[in-house]
């Protein structure tokens, strides 16, 4: 699998942070939206610039994972699902590409977005599953697609069972607040 100095370079740079809810397949660690980093020094200008390097050699050479996960870090989730697309018309099959426009749908549905695209999320988190190096970050967003579309049960379901298998913390953190949040009288 052959990468781009830059993307290596950006992936270093992003190892410490998360700019999305949902996860992808290499952003699986917390931390704050690229609108509030705040890193020593230049540290958040150099990721994005990483980033924008990233989306310009990634797209020459037709590396649409690498094109849409940099522009996720910059904050382009409808661009991100291009490319991703873009790569899944080339391979249908790839788990990483499903379970990265999945996380692209749900940050979308951070600002606003329709039950189609969320539906969408849903979709393509479930294909994401079937690989063991996605079914972690898959089930994650697959509870997140079914909290935003409404289906209470289903996701409170889906978050159990991610908060039981899950060997990280952090995220049967993250699902504990999910699950208190559509719990009888909770927010959703």
């Amino acid at each position: 699998d052959r990468r781009s100095d830059s993307f290596q370079g950006f992936m270093l740079l992003m190892r410490d942070y998360r700019f999305s809810e949902a996860r992808t397949s290499t952003l699986s660690r917390w931390s704050p939206a690229p609108d509030t980093l705040r890193g020593s020094g230049n540290a958040d200008a150099l990721l994005l610039e990483a980033a924008r390097r990233t989306v310009d050699s990634a797209r020459r050479d037709e590396q649409f994972l690498e094109t849409g996960l940099a522009l996720l870090a910059l904050g382009q989730p409808q661009q991100a699902a291009e490319s991703f697309r873009a790569g899944l018309a080339r391979t249908p099959g790839d788990a990483a590409l499903h379970l990265n426009l999945s996380a692209a749908f749900l940050e979308l549905c951070r600002v606003s977005c329709s039950n189609e695209e969320r539906a969408e999320a849903l979709q393509n988190a479930d294909r994401a599953l079937s690989n063991p190096d996605q079914a972690e970050a898959a089930a994650f967003n697959r509870a997140l697609a079914l909290e935003g579309l409404g289906r209470r049960e289903e996701a409170r379901n889906a978050w159990e069972a991610f908060r039981d298998t899950t060997g990280d913390i952090s995220w049967q953190q993250e699902a504990l607040g999910h699950l208190e949040r559509i719990r009888p009288g909770g927010q959703l």
